[in-house]
């Protein structure tokens, strides 16, 4: 008969998120993540069944914690253009930082030989276009730019620009020219 599990899971993820995060899936080690997490070996294999499946664990944990963060925008009561270009701004900037997106980290070292990574990255980005295409309908709804214009295409342009954006602050660090550009795209592409 196993016995109980002893530890907090929610913890042990997190701890072993910021680990793959920092290093990647395959420079991550059985050792790294016994060390960071304070588990043995057998209880990581007992618990996750493989470094793979704890991996997958902590991206979810990862992309469930971006969804809450996205739904601080939508109908929060101030101005839609307001919403978008903060969401925006803000999602630049934390794809920017030292420690930049676990997401985005995990979409360049994918070799598509874990499918459910894939999947999982492939709906984050769909999450994301999602919620600027939201940004943008509630935006048209309180008559701030024009309903004729396609919220999906609109969104799916606005998140192809994030990583050149994040390349842009990661180089210069400057916040006043990011928000210059951001609205340079908002004129440019007509919201």
């Amino acid at each position: 008969m196993a016995r109980p599990q002893e530890f907090d899971e929610e913890k042990v993820i997190n701890d072993a998120m910021n680990l793959f995060w920092k290093k990647g899936f395959y420079n991550t080690t059985l050792a790294d993540l016994e060390f960071a997490t304070g588990l043995k070996r057998g209880s990581i294999y007992n618990s996750f069944g493989s470094i793979e499946k704890f991996y997958l664990k902590a991206l979810k944990m990862y992309l469930a914690s971006n969804a809450d963060e996205a739904k601080l925008y939508i109908n929060n009561g101030k101005s839609g253009l307001e919403n978008l270009r903060t969401y925006i701004e803000n999602t630049i900037i934390n794809l920017s930082t030292d420690k930049s997106c676990f997401a985005v980290k995990a979409s360049f070292e994918t070799d598509h030989n874990i499918p459910e990574k894939i999947g999982l990255l492939r709906e984050g980005m769909a999450f994301r276009i999602k919620t600027i295409a939201d940004l943008i309908r509630i935006t048209q709804k309180k008559g701030e730019i024009d309903e004729q214009k396609d919220p999906g295409k609109l969104a799916a342009i606005i998140a192809a620009t994030f990583p050149g954006f994040a390349q842009h602050y990661q180089l210069h660090k400057d916040t006043l020219q990011i928000r210059k550009l951001i609205n340079d795209l908002i004129e440019t592409i007509g919201l």
